[in-house]
């Protein structure tokens, strides 16, 4: 049986909420500037924001965490990161710490958009409190125990601190570890993330989603779609390291 999962679409990201036993999960908080436009479209799926109790980043770029600060002062809600994300919160940066374009074409487009924006992406600094939970690897129990059938996997590759939800069903939350956005594959990118911290590490954190169950993935940026366009039915990535 597959777990249900409500897309909310910030223009340039998507965020997701999931009903757990005791109120929602939300996936990611989008930038600081779409907080409103989250409220709302919460708002349109009667969901109340003060019913979010747990908020999972999936990884500490400002498209993903930019609005969590704002959401802990609205909610009485949990975070759940990975510990590498603890400096870049309590910081309030996403810098690519060592990431670099996956192609020549989108090195020279993504060159001139950081011309024009700070290098540490910067948003406002993220408490980390006491009760928060904070992962080391995977976590197989933590969904289950808030009343959500699936597995919290580390998928690192695009950030040392990438974190993928695989639901039962097989459907993933998998944050920006893949793409599926016709303007970056036309670039290139294919599936890849945009940004690479290790390619190889990437095609590792594919294979773990499929091998827990993973069947349809949920990006971040762009519409689902099936693991098998990332790996073929043995396993083999259907990329290589150029």
């Amino acid at each position: 049986m597959s777990v249900p999962i409500l897309p909310i679409n910030l223009g340039m990201v998507n965020c997701f909420l999931l009903a757990g036993k005791e109120g929602y999960l939300l996936v990611d908080s989008g930038y600081p500037h779409t907080y409103e436009s989250l409220i709302e479209k919460l708002k349109k799926q009667k969901v109340n924001v003060k019913d979010i109790h747990y908020l999972l980043l999936t990884h500490h770029h400002d498209d993903h965490c930019g609005a969590a600060a704002l959401l802990q002062q609205t909610c009485d809600l949990r975070l759940i990161v990975h510990k590498n994300m603890l400096p870049f919160l309590e910081e309030g940066h996403g810098a690519l710490d060592g990431a670099e374009p996956v192609t020549p074409t989108l090195n020279f487009f993504l060159n001139i958009y950081q011309r024009f924006n700070r290098s540490d992406y910067p948003f406002t600094p993220v408490t980390v409190k006491e009760d928060d939970i904070i992962l080391q690897n995977d976590d197989h129990q933590l969904l289950p125990s808030i009343g959500i059938a699936g597995s919290i996997l580390y998928t690192p590759g695009h950030t040392n601190n990438s974190l993928s939800l695989v639901l039962e069903g097989g459907d993933v939350i998998c944050g920006d570890i893949a793409f599926n956005n016709p303007l970056f594959e036309l670039m290139g990118a294919r599936h890849r993330p945009i940004y690479l911290q290790d390619e190889k590490t990437v095609y590792r954190s594919w294979q773990k989603i499929k091998q827990h169950g993973g069947k349809r993935l949920f990006p971040s940026h762009g519409k689902p779609f099936s693991v098998d366009k990332l790996i073929r039915p043995e396993g083999e990535i259907k990329y290589q390291v150029e």
